[in-house]
């Protein structure tokens, strides 16, 4: 059996697919299997992978496009490999990828998910850098994906143990709500390797806050036993994702302050007092207080707030 399967989920992406699967095929770790889920494609996606002859490749096709989430769980239910790397159809993976994922988690047991730097490209050149350590990964799930879901190297044990799975009502952000699940529900350890582990190809989309907002509030807050409602969960979304001079000012100040004094109390509730989501949520109320209109007023209620004792300790 393979030691890892890189499993790549694609939908017409005969333009790219084929560099995608060289930059597989030519990494130096040679124990693998590249599993190839074809989501219903319309074009030649199948056709180009059937013209790279190389026994260690393996196509299912499915029979109309059923999206992202369903994709990724067929390759998660036929996988055959100790690890499993995802890898998108239209990406290059770095030559020594999975040699230094397959190293570090050999080296490290008692962590199931390995991910990496991203390098953009096509509509940006920007670098995309992710919290190293497993203390701060999971504070930064809370906010969003904290892995690149298209850069992951993960115990497949992890998974069979835990049956988590990407879910299918979630047109975006559904990797959000799976690494919600394994590293907040399951409780398992993952770390970013501080280095350009592949090539992502970048397209500019509009933000749609409701596929966040469902994520949160289906896979993220439950498992800090934190109750909240779509607006609050907006809130918590605009954090990140909306421009934060634009989010205060339509969301206001002292409601974003209260939202982050609740966070932090289910949080410690879940898992004490950590250092990591201090060093979020100070981070957040001192924009916040920074943008206020009334910035005597927005101090005065911070200084009611749990969260305010954070500063003093």
């Amino acid at each position: 059996m393979p030691q890892i399967t890189v499993a790549m989920p694609a939908h017409n992406a005969a333009p790219y697919i084929g560099e995608a699967l060289d930059s597989i095929l030519g990494q130096t770790c040679r124990d693998f299997e590249l599993l190839v889920v074809d989501d219903g494609s319309t074009d030649d996606t199948a056709q180009r992978v059937a013209d790279r002859a190389d026994a260690r490749i393996r196509l299912i096709r499915l029979e109309t496009n059923q999206g992202r989430a369903t994709a990724r769980n067929v390759a998660l239910e036929n996988a055959r490999g100790a690890y499993l790397a995802w890898m998108d159809a239209d990406d290059i993976a770095v030559p020594r990828r999975l040699e230094k994922q397959l190293a570090f988690l050999e080296s490290h047991p008692d962590v199931a998910v390995c991910g990496g730097w991203l390098q953009y490209f096509h509509q940006s050149a920007a670098l995309e850098r992710f919290p190293r350590t497993p203390e701060d990964i999971r504070a930064a799930t809370v906010f969003g994906s904290s892995v690149p879901n298209p850069c992951v190297c993960l115990r497949l044990d992890a998974v069979r143990v835990h049956s988590p799975r990407y879910d299918p009502a979630l047109e975006r952000a559904e990797d959000f709500a799976f690494w919600g699940d394994l590293l907040l529900g399951a409780g398992q350890r993952a770390a970013n390797l501080p280095e350009v582990l592949l090539h992502y190809r970048y397209v500019r989309r509009p933000f749609v806050p409701r596929w966040h907002v469902r994520a949160l509030l289906g896979h993220v807050f439950p498992h800090l036993g934190l109750e909240a409602d779509a607006a609050e969960a907006a809130l918590h979304a605009g954090l990140v994702y909306a421009p934060l001079k634009t989010h205060c000012a339509r969301a206001g100040a002292m409601p974003l302050l209260a939202w982050l004094d609740k966070l932090w109390r289910a949080w410690a509730l879940s898992f004490g007092d950590d250092p990591a989501m201090r060093r979020y949520l100070l981070f957040f109320a001192g924009k916040i207080l920074s943008l206020a209109p009334d910035k005597e007023e927005a101090a005065a209620f911070f200084r009611s707030l749990d969260i305010a004792g954070l500063t003093r300790d």
